[in-house]
């Protein structure tokens, strides 16, 4: 009996299933919705409204991954971003790849090739990134056509063509610890009486095979007056898991602040500190008493902002916040994978694919 089992790649739960590593963000309110951040060898799927901050999301996970010494690729196949737009957001542009391609089929193959090709030159347990923008943007090579007038609309083949993708990468990137974060957009369905309205581009694919979906949602403007008149600066979006395999579910961020454009002592992005007082008075971590806020019974500061202020300056203090919440940082997967003995994710048999 045994011999026959020999051949398989299996055992007890313990030795097989490890605990994933974790891309952390900058924003630290990401990291506790996603559970510290997106998983090693896993996809996960941010889904928006046009303006609610999906590929600015994005992009501070690849900030995230370069810090840590990781590989990232931005495939973009809506062909819509520039040098400039990601120096912007902190990005390094000499680090970070760029692929411009929409066709599902070729992204694939590069997706394979250079995952693998990552996992060959990073043999430390660094991360490795990629990210799609966006789904809606994709199409299968069978309905691409230069005359439009030609092109027939094919139900379900750029569907088929995403599944058949993500099918035939899943334990590619798992083996090789490649995370893929997947950019889509929100619609609304017709004719929809009960229950939610909502969908997202690319068929049910996406949906089963990513582990973590996070949908963010367009509020208010951020104006500021210039010159006179009212200059649109950004929007308050929320953020709101709609599934988590690793991780309970958490409240959703609300009204958080996200910058198109560089405002006094905001930059382009999300705020790093965003939401983080209210996530730890949710966690119990810190108290509040009238209009002071406690942490041990220790005043931080008195009012909200000025918590918030205390936290951002204070290292040691925000050190014991974060740890006591169980929120991951940057400095905290740093300091993990410094720890690690071993290469997790060895090339093994896909060698052969270099």
């Amino acid at each position: 009996m045994a011999s026959k089992l020999s051949k398989y790649e299996y055992g007890v739960a313990s030795r097989i299933l490890k605990a994933p590593l974790f891309i952390p963000s900058r924003v630290l309110a990401f990291n506790h919705i996603m559970g510290g951040g997106v998983p090693y060898g896993r996809i996960v799927e941010v889904a928006g409204e046009f303006s609610s901050g999906k590929t600015l999301f994005a992009l501070d996970f690849i900030r995230s991954t370069i810090k840590l010494g990781g590989k990232a690729v931005f495939i973009d196949a809506e062909r819509s971003m520039t040098s400039s737009w990601l120096e912007t957001n902190g990005v390094d542009t000499n680090e970070v790849d760029v692929f411009e391609e929409s066709e599902i089929e070729k992204i694939g193959d590069f997706i394979r090739d250079w995952g693998v090709s990552a996992r060959e030159e990073l043999d430390e347990n660094e991360p490795i990134l990629i990210v799609v923008d966006s789904i809606a943007a994709l199409d299968s090579k069978n309905t691409l056509t230069d005359n439009l007038q030609e092109a027939k609309a094919e139900m379900g083949t750029r569907a088929k063509a995403i599944f058949k993708m993500i099918r035939v990468l899943n334990p590619i990137i798992s083996k090789l610890g490649i995370s893929i974060i997947l950019v889509n957009q929100i619609r609304n369905k017709l004719g929809v009486m009960f229950g939610s309205n909502e969908t997202t581009p690319g068929g049910k694919a996406v949906e089963y095979f990513a582990t973590i979906r996070i949908a963010t949602y367009k509020g208010k403007k951020i104006e500021i007056r210039e010159g006179g008149r009212k200059v649109k600066i950004g929007n308050l979006v929320s953020l709101r898991t709609w599934k988590n395999k690793i991780s309970p579910p958490v409240n959703p961020l609300k009204d958080i602040p996200v910058y198109f454009k560089e405002y006094e002592d905001h930059n382009v992005g999300f705020e790093k500190y965003t939401g983080l007082v209210d996530i730890l008075l949710e966690e119990q971590v810190i108290e509040k008493q009238g209009n002071s806020y406690l942490f041990d019974g220790d005043r931080i500061a008195i009012g909200r902002d000025k918590t918030s202020e205390a936290i951002m300056e204070d290292k040691e203090l925000r050190k014991d916040l974060l740890e006591e919440a169980e929120i991951n940082s940057i400095s905290r997967t740093r300091a993990e994978l410094g720890e690690l003995t071993e290469n997790m994710y060895p090339l093994g048999d896909y060698t052969k694919l270099l």
